[in-house]
């Protein structure tokens, strides 16, 4: 008996490593084809694993039991998805290919049932207030029909409201009751016209939402979150510099209400970054940092983050900032010194070969540049990595500018300096080298050279 103990007390460490969970699924009319199972982190997705459907439609995949819980993706199809709670159980499910979301019947998993119920009704009742929502903008509200739709959108928007509340009580420690916690949103006024709407719902958004669980990143709930909170700040007659002053009035309230839990504030700050720098809004980029760094913070870096350098990075090169210096050569050997280039003007490009949005705007830039000749002196610094890939994307140019190459990639000094994360990114800098734009376009820099 004590020898068959301590067999069953070695044995089980072993048994516990290697259980693993199973997604079983039927995708009705998708027969013999592939399948892809990612994990979601936030907006990034990561591929876990692969399989194909057999010729009914079924397939298996085997989850090991150290795979973190969160919300998980499968692709197929080209662009069809269903999105999947793991959480130390195993799924079954069966669903239409037509539409994999709506169709799909879970038979097996607690945690999507109650992810699925309320999907699918948020859904529907979505559908049908987004149908109603027009008339009411729009219908004359003396109309005894302007009445009937009244109340109708109110009892959906409220039914909703209740649904989710009770299934939230019931299920409120569940990884799907988290995820529905962050979907909420606020009851909307039908009495209040659509300005007024927007107003209300900018100053009410997150009422109901907090952020303060990290496991809320192994999904794409925050942001989802975050984007449909911007949307609220977005208006097709606004300039570019007035969307990000409407984007930055967003931004003091996302960071704020974001900022009950460090993991999860942090990875908001980098989220933002990197969508603003991909559309090209450094005023936003520059708020964010001015308000969460101060110059002491940037000159004392030694033991911070990569965060907090890259948001001291943006801060010292934010506009009115002096550029850093470059002490360099060129693709000629010539030693290159910014400080030392007298012109009113100078821009700074960083692009590489492979990048078509930068070979697109290269030649254009370079017909400005020619243009601007006596007014306007060019850096042009190349983030290739070989010199023979270089090359022979400069022999089939004339571009008579400077060009600096130091095959380093992003991790080239000068990219590391100047807090490259994308390209092409342009700098303009005025005759004593403080930058008083970062223009995306030739039509931006025309405005910024007076």
């Amino acid at each position: 008996m004590r020898k068959t103990f301590l067999l069953i007390l070695l044995l089980l460490p072993a048994f516990l490593i290697g259980q693993e969970y199973q997604i079983n699924g039927t995708i009705n009319n998708y027969h013999a084809a592939e399948i892809y199972l990612a994990s979601l982190y936030g907006d990034r997705f990561d591929i876990q694993d692969s399989t194909k459907t057999d010729f009914s439609g079924k397939f298996t995949f085997s989850i090991p039991n150290e795979s973190p819980s969160g919300l998980y993706r499968l692709y197929f199809a080209n662009n069809k998805t269903i999105d999947l709670i793991l959480n130390e159980e195993n799924i079954d499910f069966t669903t239409e290919l037509n539409e994999p979301v709506n169709q799909i019947k879970i038979t097996e998993s607690v945690e999507n049932q109650i992810y699925y119920r309320y999907i699918l009704k948020r859904n529907y009742d979505q559908y049908r207030l987004e149908l109603l929502q027009p008339v009411l903008f729009y219908y004359p509200n003396t109309d005894p029909f302007y009445q009937n739709v009244s109340s109708q959108f109110n009892r959906i928007q409220q039914g909703l409201n209740t649904f989710t509340q009770n299934l939230l009580e019931l299920n409120a420690q569940t990884y799907a009751g988290k995820l529905i916690a962050t979907d909420r949103k606020p009851l909307i006024n039908i009495d209040l016209n659509p300005q007024q709407q927007q107003v209300y719902l900018r100053e009410h958004y997150f009422d109901l939402i907090k952020f303060d669980d990290p496991l809320l990143l192994r999904s794409n709930a925050i942001t989802n979150s975050l984007l449909t909170y911007l949307s609220l700040y977005q208006d097709q007659s606004l300039t570019k510099d007035q969307l990000e002053d409407e984007f930055i009035r967003a931004i003091d309230i996302m960071l704020e209400v974001t900022s009950e839990n460090i993991e999860i504030h942090n990875f908001v700050i980098e989220y933002l970054i990197n969508g603003f720098e991909n559309y090209g809004f450094d005023k936003a980029n520059s708020h964010i940092a001015n308000l969460l760094m101060t110059d002491e913070d940037c000159e004392n870096l030694e033991d911070e983050t990569e965060l907090a350098k890259r948001l001291a990075t943006i801060k010292m090169l934010s506009t009115g900032k002096q550029a850093p210096p470059i002490i360099v050569r060129d693709l000629n050997q010539e030693l290159v010194e910014l400080k030392s280039i007298d012109s009113k003007y100078t821009l700074v490009i960083f692009w590489v070969s492979w990048c078509p949005h930068c070979t697109n705007l290269l030649p254009e830039l370079h017909e400005f540049y020619l243009d601007k000749e006596g007014q306007l002196e060019m850096i042009s610094i190349s983030l290739d990595t070989s010199q023979k890939v270089l090359n022979d994307f400069m022999g089939t140019h004339n571009f008579q500018w400077t060009t600096i190459c130091q095959f380093g990639g992003w991790d080239s000094p000068l990219a590391k300096e100047y807090g490259i994360h994308s390209t092409p990114t342009l700098l303009l800098l005025d005759a004593n080298k403080i930058i008083i734009g970062r223009p995306g376009t030739i039509g931006e820099i025309r405005k910024l050279i007076k």
